[in-house]
């Protein structure tokens, strides 16, 4: 009897393996087939997306779906474990930041700023786990602004890796010798570019701080002349037989290559001043010779210690009075000395600080200048200091100046 009931039993449990394997099979194909519909899914959805218009990025409704229209690979989405974070979202990204020396900074800016929006300004991070990249993005929710972006723990990453570039690329450029033909010039010269010792005649007019006179006008910036533009109607040379009007090719004969060429402007560097010629003026701006001093140094070493930026640009302005642009309000700075090479700005642009650029002839901090870090491979470039070394602050202004006169983008 026992026998039969062994046999029995035993064809029970063949019975519940068979039942148990089939089960865990059709579990296997339950579950198979839910992942094949998710990924059909998921493919018709990315397909959808990538091929929609939109007529804005307000269009984008998730985080999910801009990233998969701007060509990245979105993976997954989840409430963050790290502290003061509120969503992590997994993706790979398409670019890297850089790539050789090409900046994907817009591409990189216009994602984290879409994002941000689509989560409402919560505090979220992307990550890229292939590219061992990790952006933390901190929102302002009552402004409806992205406050601080870190890539990998470095705020304003590109312009931090811009500013190496620059430096590496730095290159000085050879103040030359040049005859000064203009006698208002040559006045200028000699009297230091104080106002009150050179006389300029009867001023016929006043535009965009300008003072106007007979055929030239002139920037004064506390009692020295910032710039003098020589207009059509002047006749004289101005440096080794040039005048207004001659054309460029005739100039790069006398003059050789110039130092500066855009926007139709070419431009030169002499010991004295800086000569730019457009297409019917020439411009002037002295050579600054100034110095940096100690104090400086100190007033800019206080403000990387405690990013006081108000009285910062209070103390600075006492020391260097010749700016010539200032505009501060309670949230934003812009204080510029193009013939130094500085400028301070806060919320212009993501350099919120110090601005060097490449006629800076100072120290960074004491006993470093832009030249000597060529070959310090390790320097790591003081907090909110920002290099241009591959721009020269006259330049800039020159290109601002004459497109202001629209003698330029008209």
């Amino acid at each position: 009897m026992g026998k039969y009931i062994d046999v029995f039993l035993n064809k029970i449990k063949k019975m519940k393996k068979k039942h148990i394997i089939i089960g865990i099979i059709c579990v296997i194909v339950i579950i198979s087939i839910m992942l094949i519909a998710n990924f059909i899914k998921e493919k018709k959805y990315t397909e959808e997306v990538k091929n929609k218009e939109y007529s804005s990025s307000n269009d984008f409704k998730t985080a999910k779906e801009y990233i998969i229209h701007s060509g990245n690979e979105y993976i997954k989405e989840e409430e963050s474990t790290e502290e003061n974070i509120q969503t992590d979202i997994y993706l790979k990204f398409k670019v890297y930041p850089f790539e050789g020396d090409e900046s994907n900074e817009d591409f990189y800016n216009s994602l984290i700023r879409v994002v941000a929006r689509t989560l409402n300004y919560d505090n979220y991070r992307l990550i890229d786990k292939d590219k061992n990249l990790i952006i933390t993005v901190i929102g302002d929710k009552e402004n409806k602004t992205v406050k601080n972006i870190y890539f990998n723990g470095v705020e304003n990453y590109f312009s931090i890796e811009n500013s190496k570039k620059s430096i590496k690329e730095y290159k000085d450029i050879e103040e030359k010798e040049y005859e000064v033909n203009s006698n208002i010039l040559n006045t200028c010269i000699k009297s230091n570019w104080e106002i009150s010792k050179v006389k300029l005649g009867a001023r016929k007019d006043v535009k965009n701080d300008y003072l106007i006179y007979n055929n030239f006008m002139v920037r004064n910036v506390t009692n020295k002349i910032y710039n003098i533009v020589f207009l059509e109607g002047y006749q004289e040379a101005i440096i080794n037989g040039i005048r207004v009007g001659t054309e460029q090719d005739e100039i790069k004969k006398v003059l050789g290559e110039p130092d500066y060429d855009e926007l139709g402007i070419i431009g030169y560097k002499g010991k004295e001043v800086y000569v730019f010629f457009g297409e019917n003026t020439v411009s002037v701006y002295r050579v600054e010779k100034e110095t940096v001093s100690d104090e400086v140094l100190n007033l800019m070493e206080e403000f990387r210690q405690n990013k006081s930026s108000k009285r910062f640009i209070a103390k600075l302005t006492e020391l260097w009075t010749d700016f010539n642009d200032y505009e501060v309000e309670d949230d934003y700075i812009n204080v510029e000395y193009a013939l130094k090479g500085v400028r301070i700005q806060f919320n212009v642009t993501n350099e919120h600080g110090i601005i060097l650029y490449q006629n800076y002839t100072g120290d960074i901090e004491k006993g470093i200048n832009i030249s000597d870090l060529r070959n310090k491979e390790d320097y790591e470039i003081p907090k909110y200091t920002y290099i241009h070394s591959d721009e020269d602050l006259v330049f800039e202004a020159e290109k601002s100046r004459a497109f202001e006169f629209e003698e330029i983008g008209s």
